[in-house]
């Protein structure tokens, strides 16, 4: 039997599991002294629930897959009470999934050591709609406080035999026991993915279990710059590869069937399905666009542009993430509104009439998940947007947003890497950003000699930072954005000038005038100034003092800052702030900070750049002085003194 092995996950096939006859620990309404005296959390000692066990199970028959869960918490603050509020959602398209056989408890001990157990009502445990695809079971526990064990137990029942719903041995708050289980009949044969470094190094061996269980499990904390932290967590999921069924020839016994394809043959059946078939060819539609927009005379960017910009600025995303259009083509040609799958698949059908070599690409966003490609989970990704090779370099595009540029994709989808499908050469292409993304400001400041100060500032933004600064103009007035980041209120905002809006092709370019009066003076005609007007760390995202998982900052960028302030005759410098170069090991960000005064004039210049999207958490306690160093270096005041 082949393994595939890497650090983060492992696959293995999984012929027959049969349930050993080994029962879990957990008893309903059971508790012991340990978990009744159970106080604080050892390894993490600020959490203020935990869980202390979590028990699930698979077993099949001929109509359902049954996923049996029980969970047992310990609340150890008031502040954990919060966890005394359940969801269980489930997905209800084609009536995939059902919850059956909920029941809830809580479990307190009285002032004589007496336990108490107050039940959940049916009419107190409710459905509810989350959208037109999931549903959830709610319900909140009773009589709940400080000290209380509470626990539920439910079955989900799915219809989806080919892609089961795996388990996460990992939550929002720490576990001291997590198990999971599986019965799984002879005849079918399941492909098993282990994800995480736990569970590899206590299962990555050749013998197949059918019994999974790990303890003292962290929380997955939401940190900052973390996509998705179930990326990180201990995990197993499951797909359907192949069967066995009766083989009608008389004597010959059962023969195997085989689910499971390859990457290639999944791209040709995606393909050849009926949605991108309605789609991609409407070639006579798409000839008449063309001609509608005139791409005859331009070269090959000018033609990327001019269809780019056609589909983008005509046709509206309804805010689906979809690999496959819901709506027909007709249907989204006449509502002009659809997914993002219906209008790059149109992108991909006028670059493909303009004879460009032009594809969908199958992506997962970040908050869906990392993919894995040692085997083909058609599951794994929930987005397509569009490739056009030009022999000798790849351009991804996504026609969802007309703020964006043709060679600015989606942040969301800067999630590794995207299948390729192709009839003829399908292959795996790296997601990354295709524009730097910059913002540089220029400040040029007077200072009279009574102390007022006039500062004409020029920001300007590159990439993924014009985009956002784009989409924000439209929900509120840029003086918003700028009296947010600006390091005092003690100013007035006397003009305002916005460049590029539509333009999407030039830089994002704001002008505006500030102004401060001579209340920045201090006694003794001491006057403070903090040069760094727009300030966008007045203090650090990074307050943990460890860090499980890697910061992701889904792109590279930079940013520059330049003050120049003349200063009259009648000020003298006192005090500025010492020049500063930081970097961090491997080269991966950079912090300069230069400032001098010569004759009449102040100059302070700042660069800062992240240069690689993902800092691995090895690092963390270094990013983390970092900008500790870079918040106290950009909030530390000019000392001027006013001599007559």
């Amino acid at each position: 039997m082949g393994f595939k092995f890497t650090l983060n996950f492992i696959i293995l096939s999984l012929f027959t599991l049969l349930l050993l006859g080994q029962t879990s620990k957990l008893k309903w309404g059971k508790v012991n002294k340990n978990e009744i005296n159970y106080k604080e959390c050892s390894f993490e000692r600020d959490a203020n629930a935990v869980i202390l066990a979590d028990v699930g199970s698979i077993t099949m028959n001929n109509t359902y897959i049954n996923i049996f869960r029980h969970r047992r918490i310990k609340i150890l603050s008031d502040k954990g009470l919060e966890h005394g509020n359940i969801e269980i959602p489930f997905y209800i398209r084609e009536g995939l999934e059902s919850i059956s056989q909920v029941r809830a408890q809580t479990i307190n001990i009285d002032d004589q050591g007496k336990i108490q157990k107050i039940k959940v009502e049916n009419n107190k445990i409710f459905e509810v709609d989350l959208n037109e695809h999931w549903k959830a079971i709610r319900f909140t526990f009773p009589a709940i406080k400080s000290g209380s064990i509470i626990e539920y137990s439910y079955i989900t029942n799915s219809k989806n035999f080919s892609f089961l719903d795996g388990w996460v041995f990992q939550d929002e708050i720490p576990t001291l026991s997590s198990q999971f289980s599986a019965e799984i009949p002879e005849s079918l044969d399941y492909r098993i993915l282990f994800e995480g470094r736990k569970i590899i190094a206590k299962y990555g061996h050749e013998e197949p279990v059918n019994k999974w269980e790990l303890d003292n499990l962290p929380s997955l904390k939401d940190e900052p710059f973390v996509a998705n932290y179930l990326d990180y967590a201990e995990k197993i999921r499951f797909q359907l590869a192949g069967y066995k069924k009766l083989n009608r020839a008389y004597g010959a016994g059962f023969e195997y069937v085989t689910i499971m394809t390859t990457w290639e043959k999944l791209a040709g059946e995606i393909l050849s399905s009926a949605n991108y078939v309605a789609y991609l060819s409407k070639r006579g539609w798409a000839r008449d666009v063309l001609e509608e927009i005139n791409i005859e005379n331009e070269d090959l960017e000018g033609k990327i542009k001019k269809i780019y910009n056609y589909v983008a600025r005509n046709y509206q995303w309804d805010d689906k993430n979809r690999i496959f259009p819901e709506k027909s083509f007709h249907e989204f040609i006449e509502t002009k509104t659809g997914s993002n799958a219906a209008i790059n698949l149109l992108l991909t059908l006028l670059f493909q009439s303009a004879s460009l070599d032009a594809n969908p690409v199958l992506v997962s966003t970040r908050q869906h998940g990392k993919v894995t490609k040692s085997y083909p989970f058609l599951s794994q990704f929930n987005y397509v947007i569009v490739n056009v090779n030009s022999g000798d370099k790849d351009q991804l595009m996504d026609g969802t947003d007309h703020h964006r540029p043709f060679n600015l994709i989606n942040q969301t989808s800067l999630n590794g890497e995207g299948y390729l499908i192709d009839a003829k050469a399908s292959r795996w292409i790296p997601i990354i950003p295709g524009e730097s993304s910059q913002e540089t400001t220029y400040v040029n400041a007077r200072l009279d000699v009574d102390g007022n100060m006039e500062f004409d500032i020029n920001m300007r933004f590159y990439g993924f930072h014009a985009l956002n600064r784009r989409k924000q103009t439209d929900v509120d007035h840029f003086d918003n954005f700028i009296r947010d980041h600006l390091a005092t209120d003690d100013v007035s905002l006397t003009s305002l000038e916005i460049e590029n809006q539509e333009n999407v092709y030039e830089p994002f370019d704001v002008k505006y005038t500030l102004n401060t009066s001579s209340s920045y003076l201090e006694t003794n005609d001491i006057l403070y100034f903090n040069p760094v007007l727009i300030n966008n760390y007045e203090e650090s995202p990074f307050k943990s003092t460890h860090r499980q998982f890697p910061v992701d900052y889904s792109y590279p960028f930079k940013e520059k800052y330049i003050i120049l302030m003349k200063v009259p005759e009648n000020f003298t410098l006192v005090e500025m702030p010492e020049n500063k170069q930081v970097k961090l090991p491997g080269d991966l960000a950079s912090f300069n900070y230069l400032g001098m005064f010569q004759k009449d004039t102040y100059r302070l210049s700042i660069d800062f750049e992240i240069k690689k999207a993902r800092i691995d958490a090895q690092y963390y306690r270094a990013l983390r002085e970092f900008y500790d160093i870079i918040v106290a270096k950009i909030n530390e005041p000019v000392v001027l003194r006013k001599t007559n």
